[in-house]
Order: C-alpha cells, then structure tokens, then sequence
C-alpha cells in the first residue's frame, strides 16, 4: 500500500467514525469527543463499539418480545 492509499483509507475511515458518533449524539459532537479522546482514533473505535453493544443491550428486550409474539402458542 502506497502513502496516498493509506493515507486517503485513513481519511475514509475518519469520515465513517465522524458520521457515526455524529449520527448518535448531534451533528458537531465527534469534535468534542474526539478531543476528549485524546484525538486517538483507537479510542474513537472503543467508543463506538460500547455504543453499540449499550443500543445492542437496551433492545434485546424488545427483539425478545417481538420473537416471543411469533412464537407463542394460540389457545
């Protein structure tokens, strides 16, 4: 990989972290965030995966629900 490609990678990859932690919070928030994590984008990365796993943990109820509906016997 050249210096062009893996620099022009490591600006996509920048963009999709940026969209996202913007998506989940508000527009402007990555730069706050990515501050606070010390402009490290491994840190970055944990953030989104806890992001995740926490909607992940706050919707198995819901998923659980919805399949229990599906497969509940009729009387």
């Amino acid at each position: 990989m050249t210096d062009e490609e893996r620099k022009a990678l490591q600006e996509e990859s920048f963009q999709i972290v940026k969209e996202t932690i913007d998506a989940f919070f508000n527009e402007g928030a990555f730069e706050e965030i990515y501050e606070d994590a010390g402009k490290s984008m491994l840190i970055l990365f944990t953030v989104i995966e806890k992001i995740g796993e926490f909607i992940y943990s706050k919707t198995a109820g819901e998923r659980n629900e919805k399949r229990a509906s599906y497969t509940k016997k009729k009387k």
